[in-house]
């Protein structure tokens, strides 16, 4: 009986993610002149948007381990201390908490933002990468400063309110740059929340509750998706007039 009940929860789940995949592919598809664009804190957010096929190029943040503060840093010091090579160290394997990843990290990030193997995935001490860093900052950079309309998205366990008006001014010294940074959060109640704690004239702070991690590169519930989807589709549809408009806050599955 118990394994009838988890099989109809997935179906009912898996229904409810089709339905509102499917209403996000139709406000994407009416996306005119506006970037999607990952500013961290982790690969999870670059890996949906590619999924979602909202990634049109690489941008500094995509596969690193960040800080909203750090993100305003770079803006701020256009990305000197990012790419300075004195602050990038190498890590030996026998400190690598796994084979295939940690392989550089960021001294002044580290120091300042506590950030451990900023550079997880690539090893930014190597030319080849360095050299595709710096492209990567050289488009987030033309991008910034250009009239196009782009939408900084950072998904997150641990944004600081204080952290997100400050990354807030720092944007809206741009045309056209918007912010929508998700807190997702473990309630020791399991009551499923979905709030705008925080609202600035080109940002938006929401607190999700979540069913389960989000430290991997995918969602791994259908409900944490779905809330992703929807309070996206929402800000979308805000800043792009063409976009249908967005149904009301997502429903938890169960």
């Amino acid at each position: 009986m118990n394994s009838l009940k988890k099989v109809k929860r997935s179906v009912k789940e898996l229904l409810s993610l089709l339905r509102y995949y499917h209403q996000f592919k139709k406000i994407a598809q009416n996306i005119q002149g506006l970037e999607v664009v990952s500013v961290g804190d982790h690969c999870l957010t670059a890996s949906v948007l590619k999924n979602l096929g909202l990634k049109k190029h690489s941008y500094p943040f995509d596969w690193i381990f960040s800080d909203i503060r750090m993100v305003n840093h770079c803006i701020q010091d256009g990305f000197s201390t990012f790419l300075d090579r004195s602050e990038h160290i190498k890590i030996a394997d026998s400190e690598k908490l796994s084979p295939d990843a940690n392989f550089c990290d960021h001294r002044y990030y580290k120091e300042h933002f506590g950030i451990l193997f900023a550079f997880n995935h690539y090893d930014i001490s190597v030319n080849n990468v360095y050299k595709y860093y710096q492209r990567c900052v050289d488009r987030f950079v033309n991008l910034l400063r250009s009239d196009r309309k782009v939408i900084f998205i950072c998904i997150s366990q641990r944004i600081c309110e204080n952290d997100f008006h400050e990354l807030s001014k720092t944007l809206s010294l741009y045309k056209n740059k918007y912010l929508l940074a998700l807190n997702f959060i473990q309630r020791e109640d399991h009551l499923y929340t979905c709030n705008i704690t925080s609202k600035t004239e080109n940002a938006l702070l929401y607190s999700i509750s979540r069913k389960e991690s989000i430290d991997g590169t995918d969602f791994q519930t259908a409900q944490d998706l779905i809330s992703f989807i929807t309070v996206f589709s929402s800000f979308i549809s805000t800043k792009n007039q063409t976009a249908p408009p967005a149904t009301a806050s997502p429903q938890p599955t169960r």
